[in-house]
């Protein structure tokens, strides 16, 4: 699923950079070499990194 129309950032790719240690949505859109364009994604980007986290905490 796309998260990101602006940069074609998918979810996947915001879990893999989040079991890599990316904490913040800044940080995605860096690692990725990207810009946030209109910005509408920035929150979800935030949120799926807290619920990647989140569910590696409660595995663990």
């Amino acid at each position: 699923m796309y998260v990101c129309v602006c940069n074609a950032i998918k979810n996947s790719e915001i879990q893999d950079l989040a079991n890599r240690g990316v904490r913040r949505a800044a940080d995605v859109y860096a690692a990725l070499e990207v810009n946030r364009n209109c910005a509408n994604c920035a929150e979800y980007v935030q949120e799926a990194l807290d619920d990647c986290r989140s569910d590696h905490t409660q595995s663990a």
